[in-house]
C-alpha cells in the first residue's frame, strides 16, 4: 500500500482509524500474532463457504490455542522451558496429541478436569471427530451449520479455558 489518502476498495473508503490500523500491520516486519491470524482464517473460510476448510483450521486453532495456553499456565508454576516442552512429548519423542494436551496437560497446569466439561464433549465431537473424519479420507463434505457449530465449540472451551 502507497499513498497517505484512505484506502479504496470496491465501496467507500475505510474509516480512518481501521485504515490507520491495517497500515500499521502491513508494515510490521514480524509476523502476526497466530490466534487472531487463524480466527481470521477461519472467517474467511466460513465467509468463502469453504466449511472442510473452516472446520480444519478450527481445529488448527483450538490445538495452537491450547497449546500456548497450558504451556504459559506451566510457566506460572516455574518449571524450566525444557521441562515444559518434554510434557508436550511422548515417550517416543513425537509431539502429543490435541486430546493427550486436553486431557491430561491442561488438568496437570490447571488443576481443572476439561476432559470432563461439556466444553470438551463438544470440542472433541464438533471439531476433533470431525476433523479427523475430513483429513483422514472418512468423509469429505461438510455443511455449513457444522463449520459454524465447530467454530463456536472452540470459542466457547476457549472462553471457559481463560476463566480457570
Amino acid at each position: 500500500m502507497h499513498g497517505n489518502g484512505p484506502a479504496f476498495m470496491f465501496g467507500p473508503g475505510l474509516d480512518g482509524a481501521v485504515d490507520a490500523r491495517l497500515r500499521a500491520a502491513v508494515a510490521k516486519t514480524e509476523p502476526p500474532e497466530i490466534g487472531p491470524t487463524l480466527d481470521a482464517d477461519i472467517l474467511d473460510h466460513l465467509d468463502l463457504h469453504e466449511w472442510r476448510l473452516a472446520v480444519i483450521q478450527t481445529a488448527v486453532f483450538f490445538e495452537a490455542w491450547l497449546s500456548r495456553f497450558a504451556r504459559a499456565r506451566f510457566a506460572q508454576a516455574g518449571p524450566s522451558p525444557s521441562a515444559i516442552e518434554a510434557k508436550f512429548l511422548r515417550s517416543d519423542g513425537q509431539p502429543k496429541s490435541a486430546t493427550a494436551i486436553a486431557k491430561n496437560l491442561v488438568k496437570e497446569a490447571t488443576g481443572v478436569d476439561f476432559s470432563a466439561t461439556t466444553e470438551y464433549d463438544n470440542w472433541a465431537k464438533e471439531v476433533r471427530d470431525l476433523r479427523n473424519d475430513l483429513v483422514h479420507g472418512k468423509r469429505f463434505d461438510v455443511t455449513h451449520s457444522e463449520a459454524i457449530r465447530a467454530h463456536e465449540a472452540v470459542h466457547v472451551a476457549i472462553a471457559l479455558l481463560q476463566t480457570q
